[in-house]
């Protein structure tokens, strides 16, 4: 016996829609309808695809541009510089509000500041001798 396959268990009023009616008429009512939809949803996902890479792929080349720029000894060096220059000049304004409030005397006060301007000096100097 013999089986015809097809039609075997598929009744006769089966009628095999891939897409809703509403999609179907949408799509007959725009300015696409001469184009194959298929082929339109293919495109539409190879530009998304094409798009998303290429921005993950210029995202990681700056990520690694960035990295090479930080793990340079030479910026290392000046970060280091502009740091303790930072630091420096916080420590003196700090030293001159305790001097303010009364919390130092003049003595100590001129001590520290004579010291952490030079020290600033030297960092300063550092860095003009880095820049040039």
């Amino acid at each position: 016996m013999l089986l015809n396959l097809s039609t075997a268990g598929v009744p006769a009023s089966f009628n095999p829609s891939l897409h809703p009616e509403g999609h179907m008429k949408m799509w007959y009512a725009s300015p696409l309808t001469r184009f194959d939809p298929h082929l339109m949803t293919a495109l539409f996902i190879v530009i998304i695809v094409f798009g998303v890479s290429y921005f993950l792929y210029v995202k990681r080349k700056h990520r690694e541009k960035e990295d090479n720029w930080k793990n340079d000894k030479q910026e290392k060096q000046f970060q280091d510089l502009m740091a303790k220059k930072e630091i420096t000049l916080r420590k003196l304004l700090e030293l001159e509000e305790a001097f303010d409030r009364g919390e130092l005397d003049e003595k100590d006060y001129e001590q520290k500041a004579a010291g952490y301007k030079t020290y600033l000096y030297q960092v300063k100097k550092q860095l003009n001798d880095f820049l040039n």
